[in-house]
């Protein structure tokens, strides 16, 4: 692998602390949706279960054309476990503040569980969130997706950032939250979060930046 220059390399470590926390309208986003009376039920929860997440590979369109569609896939599972790792350990983080209402089902139990009945990604849809929930044993289910795009040319990217700002980047990383209750099985909380993705922030920083900001605004937090 070509080493970048060592201007290159001083220049984006200098930068690598506040490149993702630019204010941005256009690239940082964040919907929430709430089913009414969700914040109240949620005060009722004991445990809850996080599912391995629908990941998508963080990789450019030219990366995409040099690997075969099978590491693509495995890419993409690896980021999904890592996301719902990622999400476990910023609700325990927040849980062990006082600022987090549940336990969190371990998800190695959660993952275990889900594997001893066959319930795999690839035919989750085949389920009802409440089956799936109630199969698990916890009071909700939090599932979703991550995704992410970045440019082919990390050079490129890197130039259009410091020339033109970070409004000009089309690089970034995508939550989409789910979650639903085991009582009524309906969907009680949606959160998406788009976030900029600079040229020089790695893959799990992007999910930690996720993860933490996710554990800040769903209802489980505590506040209503």
């Amino acid at each position: 692998m070509t080493s970048q220059p060592r201007w290159f390399t001083l220049l984006a470590t200098t930068l690598l602390g506040w490149s993702t926390l630019l204010p941005n309208a256009a690239a940082a986003q964040t919907q929430l949706y709430e089913l009414q009376g969700f914040r109240e039920l949620a005060l009722t929860h004991t445990t809850i279960a996080i599912l391995p997440f629908k990941g998508a590979a963080f990789v450019s369109p030219l990366q995409s054309m040099m690997q075969d569609d099978a590491d693509i896939r495995r890419e993409a599972d690896l980021r999904g476990l890592e996301m719902q790792a990622t999400l476990e350990s910023w609700f325990l983080k927040r849980s062990e503040r006082g600022k987090f209402i549940v336990q969190v089902q371990p998800t190695t139990e959660t993952n275990a569980i889900l594997n001893d009945n066959e319930v795999t990604l690839d035919n989750l849809t085949e389920r009802t969130p409440q089956e799936v929930a109630k199969l698990l044993g916890v009071d909700a289910i939090v599932t979703g997706t991550v995704q992410a795009r970045q440019p082919s040319m990390l050079a490129a990217a890197a130039v259009s950032w410091m020339t033109q700002g970070s409004s000009n980047v089309n690089s970034y990383a995508i939550l989409d939250l789910e979650v639903y209750d085991t009582e009524y099985g309906e969907l009680q909380c949606n959160y998406r979060k788009r976030i900029l993705r600079s040229p020089w922030v790695g893959e799990s920083r992007l999910l930690h930046v996720l993860a933490r900001k996710t554990s800040r605004r769903i209802a489980y937090k505590g506040k209503l």
